[in-house]
């Protein structure tokens, strides 16, 4: 799987009284090659689109989780707060290294296989 796009988005949130992140990324890829015996079928790719999701999902949460434990909002949610909603950042700002160590961060991803290059069903040996 080769990925060609990505584009992310992310929105702070207020949800039941505390700030979140909704990240949202959407990836366009496409197969490069298989060695797999299954056809290509409509059913195969939405398999694939949707563990290609989980995959950059994890991948996601992995960084995270790594930036979280270091205290170092590398993906500027803080900064993203303060251009959003300026009013309740001024009323965490004192806080935000121990509150993005817990930031609640929603991941939501949409994969797209655009192309599946020029794979055919693979062959069979006799």
């Amino acid at each position: 799987m080769e990925i060609n796009e990505v584009q992310s988005r992310m929105e702070p949130v207020i949800r039941d009284g505390e700030v979140q992140i909704r990240v949202r990324v959407s990836v366009d890829g496409r197969i490069e090659d298989t060695t797999s015996p299954l056809e290509m079928t409509p059913e195969t790719l939405d398999s694939l689109e949707r563990r290609l999701a989980q995959t950059v999902r994890n991948d996601i949460e992995a960084a995270l989780s790594t930036a979280q434990g270091f205290n170092s909002d590398i993906f500027g949610f803080g900064q993203s707060i303060y251009r959003r909603m300026p009013k309740e950042w001024r009323q965490i700002e004192d806080q935000w290294d121990e509150l993005f160590t817990r930031l609640v961060v929603n991941i939501e991803v949409d994969a797209n296989i655009r192309r599946s290059g020029l794979i055919n069903d693979s062959l069979r040996f006799r």
